[in-house]
């Protein structure tokens, strides 16, 4: 995650921060033009690793919004360390979105709420059907 830090300092971002290796990069920027970011990354990532990795910049109000409005905070018996967010860089398809919801997963659930799908996986996200993979796999059909 090192040549990521030093890829986005390069870019002049300030603060940056990795989370685990996860890809989730945090970081400080007066640019507030999120897709010319996007693009910006996405090359620089291109250009330094040498694949395409996909690229989403939300905005710190965005993301306050997001974390703020988890349908599953309402739930008093859940338990907030099983939560987990997928974002998404577009609104999927509405009929892609019906196929999702047309399943069940056991104990686990989801949210899908704009460009967020909001996920609770009481035990523990290496045991659910629910990853990133699962849900492009449904929702890019």
């Amino acid at each position: 995650m090192d040549i990521i830090k030093q890829l986005y300092i390069g870019l002049g971002y300030k603060n940056v921060q990795t989370y685990i290796q996860s890809g989730n990069v945090i970081f400080q920027t007066q640019d507030i033009n999120t897709p010319d970011m996007e693009i910006r990354i996405a090359k620089q990532l291109l250009k330094t690793i040498g694949f395409e990795i996909p690229v989403l910049v939300i905005k710190f109000e965005e993301m306050m919004h997001i974390f703020q409005n988890n349908p599953f905070l309402h739930i008093t018996t859940s338990n907030t360390a099983t939560y987990y967010i997928t974002f998404l860089s577009s609104i999927p398809d509405k009929i892609n979105v019906e196929k999702l919801k047309s399943k069940t997963y056991d104990v686990d659930h989801f949210a899908l709420i704009g460009r967020s799908i909001y996920i609770d996986c009481p035990t523990g996200y290496c045991n659910t059907k629910l990853t990133n993979i699962f849900f492009e796999k449904i929702l890019s059909s």
